[in-house]
């Protein structure tokens, strides 16, 4: 509603905040700030999303929340049936997320697919992390796991 009220190019920045939500949640960033999910006052004094921010995988910390509190990604998030069967986020779910935040189907779609598309190159860059190896193993672990329920 925030998104609508104060940003002019409302339909894009709703783009823009599915895909930040879902990469924090592919990154397994289950201390997500504000900072990353607020409108941000530009130099010409209109709105625009925030950028991302202290972006980490903190399930090689500690294992987490799957998303950052507050509450989910929406009421009800874990009354769907995939989440009832098997306990975690499902692509149904972040459908239903863009649904309820005024994006078009194909959209939704067409931004779910590009991350599953982005798999080996993912994969590649966390390859090139300076992590001890144990560590890139965990996060990838995680994130293609996370991914592959995005397919």
């Amino acid at each position: 509603m925030l998104i609508d009220k104060y940003v002019a190019a409302s339909l894009i920045v709703k783009e823009r905040f599915f895909s930040q939500v879902i990469f924090s949640w592919l990154v397994a960033n289950a201390t997500a700030h504000m900072q990353n999910f607020g409108l941000v006052k530009t130099s010409r004094g209109d709105y625009d999303l925030a950028p991302l921010q202290h972006q980490m995988c903190t399930v090689i910390h500690e294992p987490g929340p799957e998303i950052a509190p507050p509450g989910g990604l929406y009421k009800g998030d874990k009354e769907s049936p995939e989440f009832r069967e098997y306990g975690h986020y499902t692509r149904n779910e972040f459908t239903s997320f863009g649904r309820r935040i005024g994006l078009f189907p194909a959209r939704i779609e067409k931004i779910l697919d590009g991350f599953v598309a982005g798999m080996i190159p993912a994969s590649e860059l966390i390859d090139k992390a300076f992590l001890p190896e144990e560590v890139k193993n965990l996060f990838r672990y995680n994130f293609m796991e996370r991914l592959f329920r995005l397919k």
